[in-house]
């Protein structure tokens, strides 16, 4: 417990610092306006003893400064003869903004086990030799310190990105790569061909479909040359009407059919050029060219 311990100074040059210490707490310095060669030439100093002698501590300080780049370093040490620094480490060097505005920093150490059991002593050191101007500590804690030794843990790596949606087939590509017909990009075609040489027919994305290859873009594209298609086929004749005597009645006016239902696709062994324009195959059908009459 170092609470009713009295904190002392030291100075390398008499009369280079003053201190005055509030009720409420807290304390006040004044220094030179230069700093000084080395940090320890100011000192504020407590001795402390840690009961536990093994075990992580933190040695926390929040103040502020009134010169601007003031630089603080705390530490715990052995004090004389040795003043090794708690923990083997080192001493903890921080910059205070100036003009009054309060920071905080801490000294993390950690202590082994010592010979017998015995509490580690030591020393509370803030070194003042680089603050310039009026220094004004807020608070001083030394306590067991939790995990603050261990480094935290990184964040978790995010998530891969999924994979971009493909919207449509660029040049050169295969439409049907996916499993699914996947439209070829802007005014690209689908073109049918024997591309490899090999008889292997399948689809590939072109600026125009080449001589053999079949070109299977839907609407707004031009159909087929009557040439790579059969002519659709030719209806029937209107029969004439029967011929009457003249001493029967008229029969009555035949009614003109109903309009066949619209189609919308063409069904499994149906020809979609069958009404002059091209009716896309149902579901998951193929359009398939081929001489299917022999």
């Amino acid at each position: 417990d170092s609470a009713s311990v009295p904190w002392r100074t030291f100075e390398y040059a008499a009369g280079t610092q003053s201190i005055s210490f509030a009720a409420a707490g807290g304390a006040r310095i004044t220094l030179p306006s230069a700093a000084r060669a080395e940090w320890w030439h100011n000192q504020l100093l407590q001795n402390v003893q840690l009961d536990e002698p093994s075990g992580a501590y933190e040695l926390c300080v929040r103040a502020s400064a009134t010169g601007a780049g003031s630089q603080v370093q705390i530490s715990v040490d052995a004090d004389a003869p040795t003043f090794a620094v708690a923990g083997g480490g080192a001493r903890l060097q921080y910059s205070l903004a100036g003009g009054g505005a309060v920071m905080d920093a801490c000294f993390y150490f950690a202590l082994g086990a010592a010979a017998g059991g015995a509490p580690f002593s030591g020393r509370i050191v803030l070194d003042l030799g680089k603050v310039t101007g009026e220094l004004s500590i807020c608070q001083i804690s030394l306590r067991a310190a939790c995990d603050e030794l261990d480094p935290p843990s990184p964040p978790p790596a995010p998530p891969p990105s999924p994979p971009p949606t493909v919207v449509c087939t660029a040049l050169s590509g295969d439409p049907w790569a996916q499993g699914q017909n996947i439209a070829c990009c802007g005014q690209l075609r689908s073109c049918l061909g024997d591309w490899g040489g090999d008889g292997r027919w399948h689809y590939l994305c072109l600026a125009a479909c080449s001589d053999g290859a079949v070109d299977i873009s839907p609407s707004p594209a031009l159909p087929p040359t009557p040439s790579s298609l059969p002519p659709p086929p030719v209806p029937p004749p209107t029969p004439a009407p029967p011929h009457l005597p003249p001493a029967l009645k008229s029969p009555p006016p035949v009614l003109s059919p109903s309009p066949p239902p619209t189609v919308v696709c063409t069904a499994l062994s149906g020809d979609p050029w069958a009404q002059g324009q091209n009716i896309a195959c149902c579901g998951q059908l193929r359009s398939c060219l081929g001489d299917w009459g022999g």
